[in-house]
């Protein structure tokens, strides 16, 4: 009797025991699942994420337009000109790729009065510095330009270089707006040479990069110093 007592009182003893054991692996369980879960969770989460980030990385890569480049070796802008002599009066007109409203200016320079006319028609002798005439030239949206009022020489006998240039550097701003645009950086031009700045009004002024073309105007009794029309050339086709 007494141990069948004995018996019960340990059973009713270690109940409770069992009973806490069941509880706890059971929310031990319970979290698992939970912990679980929320990793599934996070990681598809993760997963959406890296592959939104990859279409946005994608979607940039692909939308983003290569930089423009001019074709090395080639201007990326050209000046293409004639220049009509008539007693004092130069008449000049051109095309250009240049953008509309850009504005394309010739001056005069006189040569010194012992520079050799071959040495002149080569383009080999330098003139003075000041220049002794200019005259500006918006480029139409055909690509055309040319000379309106009065350009002329100042002495029939004197010869003289007719330069036809464009400067991006210091061009109107809405100009150097629209070729940033187009290429990137004024840098990206290609083709340009060093240009002084001068003219009528000022002695010598910074050089800057542009483009530039050349003719003559001879002495008015020689050879094609009159009534001639004369095409500008560029001064790496100028002859050695």
């Amino acid at each position: 009797m007494k141990k069948i007592s004995l018996f019960f009182m340990i059973i009713l003893l270690i109940q409770p025991v069992l009973t806490a054991c069941r509880i706890d692996l059971a929310g031990q369980e319970e979290f698992a699942r939970s912990a679980a879960e929320k990793m599934r969770s996070q990681s598809a989460k993760d997963e959406s994420s890296l592959e939104d980030s990859n279409e946005k990385e994608t979607s940039v890569v692909a939308d983003a337009e290569p930089e423009k480049q001019a074709p090395i070796g080639e201007p990326t802008y050209k000046l293409e000109g004639q220049a009509t002599i008539n007693g004092n009066e130069i008449s000049i007109k051109g095309n250009s790729n240049l953008p509309e409203e850009a504005v394309v200016f010739a001056r005069l320079r006189r040569y010194k009065n012992d520079a050799e006319l071959e040495d002149i028609k080569n383009f080999r002798a330098e003139p003075f510095s000041r220049a002794d005439g200019d005259v500006y030239m918006s480029v139409e949206s055909d690509g055309t330009f040319s000379s309106r009022g009065r350009f002329e020489r100042g002495n029939l006998s004197l010869r003289y270089r007719l330069e036809l240039i464009f400067l991006p550097e210091i061009a109107q701003e809405g100009t150097r707006e629209r070729i940033i645009e187009e290429w990137g950086s004024l840098d990206n031009l290609s083709g340009m040479v060093p240009i002084e700045t001068l003219t009528r009004n000022s002695f010598k002024e910074p050089v800057v990069p542009g483009y530039i073309k050349y003719a003559n105007v001879l002495k008015q009794d020689e050879a094609g110093g009159d009534g001639v029309t004369v095409e500008f050339v560029s001064p790496e086709n100028l002859p050695n």
